[in-house]
């Protein structure tokens, strides 16, 4: 039975994504941690390791599609990354 493996260029990419995402996430923090002049709310999202970090005056709708939009787009890749690997595990097993 085969094991399943990332192929190099899939795996760089991931290991470069996570990196990126690692400094997002400092750069999250350090801005939630920034003085604000007036603030009337606030609120911390965690989803897995990426805090969303809210604060002041924002209209819900615009809040919703500001957190839905990278959870989106999150899902689409890993789904992307999911084909890819089941395209190639197939092509494998033909050969």
């Amino acid at each position: 039975m085969r094991e399943g493996r990332l192929s190099a260029e899939n795996a760089t990419f991931l290991f470069f994504l996570g990196i990126i995402l690692l400094f997002l996430g400092v750069f999250a923090i350090i801005f939630g941690l920034l003085p604000a002049n007036r603030v009337e709310g606030a609120g911390v999202i965690i989803i897995g390791p990426f805090p969303i970090i809210l604060q002041g005056e924002v209209n819900p709708l615009i809040l919703l599609a500001i957190t839905f939009l990278p959870i989106l787009l999150f899902m689409m890749a890993v789904l992307w990354f999911m084909r890819k690997f089941a395209e190639s595990r197939v092509e494998d097993e033909e050969k």
